[in-house]
């Protein structure tokens, strides 16, 4: 999945990645949804990926910072819940130019889970995906965005 994200960043496609807020870690079992401590290690991650594909640090920053958004989810303006426990998202959801997508429960690292999804090949449902919930859902986790080439975030 890296490898793909980073060749499609390098290729210029504007990519946006939404995750679960890091604060919301916990073990297998504790209702905990993030396996990361930080952002930084998925764009750690796409660095050294697009430095491989685009044979410069230099490049793959560029790259990065030209065509990435990255952000811990949120649900409304405040950066966490009623109670202030962090917002949790334990739903997968990939979508693809406006044409098709992916929902369900497959995690990106490995896993004794079973996963179950969907690919749905519709440019009517993934219209609706996108003004329901991925609009929506960013109005509000880009305020928590550690990338976002439309307001020039860029953490290096």
């Amino acid at each position: 999945m890296f490898d793909t994200l980073a060749a499609k960043l390098a290729d210029g496609v504007k990519v946006r990645i939404v995750v679960s807020h890091p604060a919301n870690r916990g073990a297998i079992g504790s209702g905990g949804y993030s396996q990361i401590k930080s952002l930084n290690e998925i764009s750690d991650v796409l660095r050294k990926r697009l430095e491989v594909v685009t044979g410069s640090l230099p490049q793959a920053k560029a790259a990065m910072c030209a065509n990435l958004q990255l952000a811990s989810s949120r649900y409304s303006d405040g950066a966490t819940w009623a109670d202030g426990k962090p917002y949790a998202q334990h739903h997968k959801l990939v979508s693809v130019d406006g044409s098709a997508f992916y929902i369900g429960s497959k995690n990106l690292y490995p896993s004794w889970l079973q996963d179950f999804g969907y690919i749905v090949e519709s440019p009517t449902a993934a219209g609706q995906v996108k003004s329901k919930l991925l609009d929506p859902q960013w109005t509000y986790s880009r305020t928590a965005a550690t990338y976002d080439y439309t307001r020039g975030i860029c953490q290096d």
